[in-house]
Order: structure tokens, then sequence, then C-alpha cells
């Protein structure tokens, strides 16, 4: 099951060139690709014919060619040729709402009457030029609600990534954490205090100790927000190093996940060599060592319902836990409206 009235990440704005993009979410094919004034278009990415995949046709001025039978569809969504006869009065693709912000192209993957632009969050370090930003993709062959409590139990960097992002002095006595949620945001915050920096991040702080802060946010759906910072002991958070991170899952089906990433910096952000460094730490954190532990965790599980195992819980699971139940709470809020509009809907 999934919370279809959100926005989900469909890629970077730099994918999006002369090709367009397909992909599946949540269960659908989705293809986007750029209209003749430059802003994306998104519209069910198979043809309802045969159910070819679209974005392997062609696309000219806005019309788009099924590569199986020649079908043409116009940016709307609607069948505007058939070579072979006359044009099926059903042949129509859904068409779905977009915003490209942030070097972002966001989807909006449920009831188009309820779009909220504004819900869609900050990531404007992305185009930020006082950053610099790497981005990333992996394909999850794991449940999404599995990444997502990875990425809010923000104890496992200490045993998972020691040695890289992260090292044992990043828990026990020199760690606190506070959960809090705010409207249907959930936050996970860390802190460290007086630790020395992990290897991974040696090289853009040096060898001298700080104080940590590591604050994971999920904004419903599946978007997280990662706000590190590090900083002189017992110095002012906003004077030290920045590395804002975002996390924005797709659910594929029940099965996989989409996983974007983008990490940016605010230190020596002209540094070339400092950039490839930092692209090659998150990406071994990510799919070296995050990827093969979580579908490794899915396959030991043999479902997608981790409350049906009855988990062993420690403290640190109190943001995940959370985020599952509101979750749960949303999807079954959200069909027994979509049933009650069907009920009230004129014949």
């Amino acid at each position: 099951m999934f919370l279809r009235n959100g926005w989900y990440c469909a890629g970077w704005s730099g994918e999006l060139s002369e090709a367009p993009i397909g992909r599946r979410m949540l269960g659908e094919q989705v293809m986007v690709f750029r209209g003749d004034d430059g802003a994306p278009v998104a519209l069910e990415g198979r043809c309802p014919h045969r159910f070819a995949p679209l974005h392997l046709g062609t696309i000219e001025h806005e019309r788009i060619t099924c590569p199986y039978h020649g079908l043409v569809f116009d940016r709307g969504g609607a069948c505007i040729h058939n070579p072979h006869g006359d044009v099926p009065k059903d042949a129509k693709l859904r068409s779905y709402p977009v915003v490209e912000r942030d070097g972002i192209i966001w989807v909006w993957m449920g009831d188009p009457e309820q779009v909220d632009p504004d819900a869609i969050i900050d990531g404007s370090f992305v185009v930020d030029p006082g950053y610099a930003t790497v981005l990333g993709y992996l394909n999850v062959a794991a449940h999404y609600q599995l990444v997502i409590d990875n990425l809010l139990d923000l104890t496992h960097p200490a045993i998972l990534h020691k040695g890289g992002l992260s090292s044992e002095e990043y828990m026990g006595p020199n760690l606190e954490h506070r959960f809090h949620q705010e409207g249907t945001a959930i936050h996970s915050d860390y802190t460290f205090a007086n630790v020395n920096p992990s290897p991974g991040l040696a090289p853009l702080w040096g060898k001298r100790k700080s104080d940590v802060r590591a604050f994971m946010t999920l904004h419903m759906p599946t978007n997280l927000v990662l706000d590190f910072r590090m900083n002189e002991v017992d110095g002012p958070m906003d004077e030290g190093l920045f590395l804002p991170t975002l996390h924005l899952l797709v659910p594929e089906n029940e099965e996989r996940t989409h996983y974007f990433y983008a990490m940016g910096r605010n230190a020596q952000v002209d540094n070339e060599e400092l950039s490839a460094i930092t692209a090659k730490m998150a990406r071994h954190a990510f799919e070296n060592e995050d990827e093969p532990m979580i579908v490794a965790c899915q396959e030991m599980m043999g479902t997608t319902d981790l409350f049906s195992l009855k988990p062993i819980l420690l403290k640190s699971d109190v943001a995940a836990v959370r985020a599952r139940i509101l979750m749960d709470r949303l999807i079954a809020k959200e069909a027994a409206e979509a049933g009650l509009a069907r009920e009230v809907a004129p014949a």
C-alpha cells in the first residue's frame, strides 16, 4: 500500500534532456519529458492498446508516438492519431501534476484536486552555488519502509559505516537522541559531543574534535532531509561545516525502491578533488553498506509486514516505529476518503 497524495521524485533535472524518463512509481508506469516550452510533462508511461513502454517511442513537438503500433498522443494524454483507422474514444493516458524545483522533477501521484506545491520540500542547496553537491541514485530490492527505518535510525552508522562516514565514537555516552513530531513530519535528532571526526569526514574537517548535529526529518510520504553539521566544541552550530543531504525515496512497487540522494557541503566548494572524495564516500556508504544490509534484512524477513514478526524494539527505533504507524493511518484515511468520494459521485 502506498500514500498517493504526495510529491515523489521522478528524477534529477539533468536526467531530463532529449530522451524522456520512464519509471515505475507506486506500481504505475510514468513517463516524463520536456514540452516545447521546456517545462516537464508527466504522463502514464504505457500505451493503453498493448501496454508498450512509451518512453521508448519518439517525441516530436509534444507528440508521443508508441513504438509498437504507432498511436500518437498529445501532451495532455489524448490519442490524436491512429495510423490503422479511427481513434478509439477511450484511448487516453493519465496526466500527472508535475513541478520542477531545485533541480528535482516532482510528480504528484494522487488526486490532482488535492495538489499542494507548497508541500514540496526545500532542496535549494542542490542548485545553490554556495554548496558543492553530489547526486546519486540506486534501486533497492526492498520495501520502501525498510529504507525509511534505516534513515531515521542514526545509531546504525557507528556500526555499519565505521571507518567511513562514522566511527564507534559516535555512540554510547557521546550520543544524545531526541524524537518529536510536527504535523506529519517525523524528526529524529542526534547530537554527538566532543568527538573525533570519522575517517570519511576528516578530509573536510581536519583532525580536531568537534560537536556534531545530525537531524533527520521525514516529510510524508517518503522524502527525508538530513541537517548534518560539525562545529568547534561548544561553538555555534551555524559557523562550522554543513553537509545538507536529501534522501528521496519512491516505491517502485511493494518489493523495490527508487533511492535518489543529494549531498552538499559548504566548505571548499571549488575543490574538485574533495568533491570526488565526497561522492565516493556517499556512494560507498549508501550503495555498498546500506543497500546490501537493507536487502539482506528484507530477504531474512520474508515479508513486508515488519510488525507481524514481532521485532524486539530499541529506544532508537521510536522514530521509525512512529513513522510506520503514521504512514498506515494516512494510507487508511486516504483510502476511506477515496471510497467516500466514489460513493457520492453522480452516476
